[in-house]
């Protein structure tokens, strides 16, 4: 029952609505993004892949919202689906561009709310333009389960003018295990607004399998 809300509720928003995820940045009043991916792991290459479909709309120039969901295409069951509020608080006597979320997940055995902290900052460098986001969060389990702690730290540079180069690295800890992941990636602006994007998520330490990804940025 969840999953149908959950699902319900982002295929709404994909309906009213008409780069990459904006993180601590704005998305902009009216502005749009919507990102569909395949995800494989290394180990089962003849398996289907799970499919995602991620949603941001800017409700006004301080407020971005969205949805994700994910299915298996295996199976032909929606695994999970999550909705979010994001609030950007900027100034300009910060260094930092800087957001709050607060997200509500869920699959078919529990529910869970998400805060988290967005801190992202742009640069120039000699291999062009660069920005580095970060993300703190915290969920909390409906069922009483033990709670998630997640950092999350990229960093992005632009050498050419279609071409995004991107390293990303997550750390998870939850009932005194702790999950490491290292994710490089890259994206190719094929038209106005358009991206491929491939990218490979290695696990340094944890149980999580590798994967590799392939996905489609749209900005509308």
């Amino acid at each position: 029952m969840v999953i149908r809300c959950l699902t319900l509720a982002c295929l709404a928003i994909l309906y009213l609505t008409q780069g990459a995820e904006a993180g601590a940045w704005p998305r902009g009043d009216g502005a749009g993004f919507l990102q569909l991916q395949l995800r494989q792991p290394t180990t089962g290459l003849a398996e289907a892949p799970i499919a995602s479909a991620y949603l941001e709309y800017g409700l006004t120039p301080s407020v971005t919202a969205g949805g994700k969901m994910e299915i298996d295409l295996d199976a032909g069951t929606l695994s999970s689906g999550m909705l979010f509020g994001r609030w950007h608080f900027t100034s300009d006597s910060f260094p930092f561009k800087s957001a709050v979320e607060i997200a509500v997940e869920g699959n078919e055995d529990r529910l869970w709310v998400t805060p988290t902290l967005h801190l992202g900052k742009g640069f120039d460098t000699a291999f062009g333009p660069g920005w580095i986001d970060t993300t703190l969060s915290t969920d909390l389990f409906a069922d009483g389960n033990s709670t998630a702690y997640t950092g999350f730290a990229q960093i992005g540079f632009k050498p050419a003018d279609r071409l995004l180069t991107m390293m990303g690295i997550e750390a998870m800890y939850q009932s005194g295990q702790s999950q490491m992941k290292l994710m490089p990636s890259i994206a190719w602006e094929f038209g106005e607004g358009r991206h491929l994007t491939g990218s490979y998520t290695h696990t340094r330490k944890g149980d999580t399998l590798d994967e590799l990804s392939l996905g489609l940025w749209l900005n509308f």
